[in-house]
């Protein structure tokens, strides 16, 4: 009788062909999953980072408009007393916008938190008669505008005052004086 040769199966240490056929078809399939994560958290840090900076660009422009408005109601505040005590003059202001007197315009710049702004105060008649250039009321608008440190203007607010002078014929008038009193609005 003839031998035959025995054919063994395979080893376990040695892989099958179709073994390592799967093994070929599964090498990089994880890499589709792990590059679409990936991408996806790439995406979330991007759109976190622009939010970030508009929300903080947002936040500098609204402290910026904020400051300049504190500083053009400063403004107001310290012209209201000056320009009521120098009433006698409101109607040459009136009737020539351009006057320049030591106390008019009422210039000024902002300390502490509206720091590097300054101010402007002006007066306008308050369209109380037909008559544009004088004041027939004893009331006029106060135009405060706020500058920034290169001049350009930030803010503008305008107030309505009355300086109503009384005239007292007792007290004081009776003694030969006159007492004025004003009222601020």
């Amino acid at each position: 009788m003839k031998e035959q040769p025995i054919s063994c199966p395979a080893s376990s240490s040695e892989p099958s062909l179709k073994q390592e056929r799967m093994e070929r078809s599964e090498r990089g399939g994880a890499m589709p999953f792990v590059l679409v994560i990936g991408a996806s958290l790439m995406f979330v840090a991007a759109y976190s980072l622009t939010v970030g900076v508009s929300t903080r660009r947002a936040a500098g422009g609204h402290l910026q408009r904020k400051s300049a408005f504190f500083c053009a109601e400063m403004g107001l505040q310290a012209a209201k007393n000056t320009i009521i005590a120098n009433r006698a003059t409101w109607d040459t202001i009136l009737t020539t916008p351009t006057t320049v007197l030591p106390w008019y315009p009422v210039v000024g710049t902002c300390a502490g938190g509206a720091g590097g702004y300054s101010y402007s105060v002006t007066i306008r008649d308050n369209l109380d008669d037909a008559n544009q250039g004088t004041d027939s009321d004893g009331s006029i608008i106060l135009d405060s505008v706020a500058f920034n440190g290169s001049g350009a203007p930030m803010a503008s607010l305008s107030n309505l005052i009355s300086a109503q002078i009384n005239r007292m014929m007792s007290g004081h008038a009776q003694e030969g004086g006159a007492q004025n009193t004003f009222n601020s609005n």
